[in-house]
């Protein structure tokens, strides 16, 4: 028999229930989350926060906080519709092989603004946390983001708390440091999407690029990857193909997930070039370590390295 509801309420940790009218809740918001978790909820095993597909719709968007039922805390990029997990970008390194009362069984966030995963054995793994202000005086959430960040703001209760706090929601702690180096795995198209670039700004947040010869499939959506301008035709028996095609540097680019079709080596630059625009399959190709090579698309999970 399913109770019928007798009242709501909104409560001042912020969890909005459904009450029959012996006041048992039939349902709360806090055990159904969706990219976001507020002081003193928890989340069991099994349980998952989803990003947003942009800041202005609530559709699901391509990142997921899942507790695993191995105890870890993990970020997956996901395929959509079908919400296959694909390899972890951060994880939370909660899981004992060899003795499950060591692993993980339910994230909390408790009403200090400190997170953290309670192991089956008692213990606790404290996350890296901003939480060094009075909830007295701040609110506080931690959400995982449209850019696939799990991000802690905390917000001031009134405009004189802190001379450096403005009345809004400011981030305090977040992970990963660096997405675009920490999403390696080989399906998907990372954090941007396919055939785009990620660079990490100066606040530890993702942007998203475009080649030149490409732009945004969707121009609201920094994130959801870049299509050809102009598909090239191939006539491989064309007089003088290097003719036919003009080739623009970019310095720092890499797409090591992505697979090649070719590789030539030793090459340099100057070697690599001029295969490149005798290539008329070729759109990209990356000089690396004395290698050519001509990189298939879609590209994916492409990124500034400054060290190439």
């Amino acid at each position: 028999m399913v109770n019928k509801a007798a009242y709501a309420a909104m409560l001042d940790t912020g969890n909005f229930i459904l009450a029959d009218n012996r006041s048992n809740h039939i349902w709360e918001s806090f055990m159904d989350p969706t990219d976001t978790l507020l002081p003193t909820q928890v989340m069991e095993r099994g349980g998952l926060l989803s990003s947003r597909r942009r800041e202005n719709s609530y559709d699901k968007g391509s990142f997921q906080l899942r507790l695993l039922p191995d105890g870890n805390l993990v970020l997956n990029p996901i395929a959509l519709p079908t919400e296959k997990a694909y390899d972890a970008y951060y994880i939370s390194d909660t899981y004992d092989t060899a003795n499950d009362t060591n692993s993980g069984f339910r994230l909390v966030f408790n009403k200090s603004g400190y997170l953290y995963v309670v192991l089956r054995n008692g213990n606790i793994k404290n996350l890296p946390s901003g939480s060094n202000l009075s909830p007295r005086e701040f609110y506080y959430r931690v959400t995982l983001d449209v850019d696939g960040v799990f991000t802690q703001y905390a917000n001031p209760k009134s405009p004189t708390n802190g001379s450096n706090w403005v009345q809004s929601w400011s981030p305090i702690w977040f992970v990963p440091r660096d997405i675009c180096s920490d999403m390696k795995g080989n399906l998907g198209g990372g954090v941007c999407g396919f055939n785009s670039y990620c660079t990490l700004q100066s606040t530890g947040r993702p942007d998203c690029k475009c080649l030149p010869g490409f732009s945004l499939l969707d121009q609201d959506d920094k994130f959801s990857g870049c299509k050809q301008d102009y598909v090239q035709t191939c006539d491989p028996n064309a007089p003088n193909p290097e003719e036919l095609y003009d080739m623009k540097l970019e310095s720092n680019l890499v797409w090591r997930t992505s697979a090649n079709y070719e590789e030539l080596q030793p090459s340099n630059e100057v070697d690599c070039r001029q295969s490149r625009l005798s290539d008329c399959n070729c759109v990209v190709a990356i000089t690396y370590s004395g290698s050519c090579c001509k990189k298939k698309l879609p590209l994916s999970s492409g990124k500034v390295d400054i060290s190439t």
